[in-house]
């Protein structure tokens, strides 16, 4: 009997280990992570932004249907920007940045990707401000002037392009 009693309090503080090594680990991850907390609201009209519209062709992939639409692009002297591609009515995407955050969101599909720190040049219209504010692009993004007084932003690597002109 005193083997069973013997293996059932060996048994218990296994148990207790395991558990309170489980809560510390499950502490640790509860403050090791954290949500960015959601951008500020914008106001385009405060002092510092600089505030353009245009039109443009988005290709998202090589082989996806371009699309045509109106964008709206504003970046401001504190590295905050933020580009809006539209087909009237829709409003197809909205890219935000702030110096430590970035977001983009696709409405009318209903997903949204958000990050702190540079944005990923996966999303090309995240950089677009920057880009368009002569800011240099991480590579393999790429900015091209147009002859004709438009631009063409490029990924060299997924092949992602947003061809635009901006309105007088």
């Amino acid at each position: 009997m005193n083997e069973t009693a013997g293996s059932i309090a060996a048994k218990a503080i296994g148990v207790r280990c395991l558990l309170g090594a489980w809560f510390a680990l499950s502490a640790l991850g509860l403050v090791g992570c954290q949500t960015p907390a959601p951008l500020a609201p914008l106001n385009l009209a405060e002092p510092g932004w600089q505030v353009r519209q245009g039109q443009a062709v988005w290709r998202a992939r090589p082989q996806r249907p371009a699309l045509a639409g109106e964008f709206l692009v504003a970046w401001h002297s504190d590295g905050r920007g933020f580009a809006q591609f539209t087909k009237t009515p829709f409003t197809l995407l909205n890219a935000r940045l702030s110096p430590t955050q970035w977001q983009i969101e696709f409405p009318s599909e209903r997903r949204s990707y958000h990050g702190g720190g540079v944005p990923s040049p996966q999303f090309a219209w995240l950089h677009l401000p920057h880009a368009l504010a002569n800011v240099p692009l991480p590579p393999p993004l790429e900015m091209v002037q147009k002859g004709d007084g438009g631009w063409l932003l490029v990924n060299r690597h997924t092949g992602e392009q947003i061809d635009g002109y901006l309105s007088p």
